[in-house]
């Protein structure tokens, strides 16, 4: 499985998951979620959890996804770097959440 090497990933005090470990929504009610990726695995699993999950950001570097997301879940850019909580992007938005799922498949 891949597992990206952000800048900070280390200060991060939520939990980090991959996909691969995703069993059910359970773990993600009311929570806020970062999903990285916005392939099969990482889009399959924001259908299962966006009507549990607080808020959801799907964090990608493709301009050709722009399909319509559910009304808690927006596209955001990729992850620049991790400080604390504070989840830094590409764009210079920074974003809090309980978790960062890693939907960025094998390799």
């Amino acid at each position: 499985m891949y597992i990206p090497d952000f800048d900070g990933k280390q200060t991060y005090t939520g939990e980090i998951i991959h996909s691969r470990y995703y069993q059910n929504p359970s773990h993600y009610v009311g929570k806020t979620v970062v999903i990285v990726g916005a392939r099969f695995s990482a889009l399959d699993i924001l259908v299962d959890i966006h009507t549990v999950a607080k808020k959801i950001y799907v964090s990608h570097h493709y301009d050709h996804i722009t399909a319509p997301l559910c009304e808690n879940a927006e596209y955001v850019k990729d992850i620049a770097k991790i400080d604390g909580n504070d989840i830094i992007l590409l764009d210079g938005k920074v974003v809090q959440a309980d978790i960062i799922l890693l939907g960025t498949g094998y390799r």
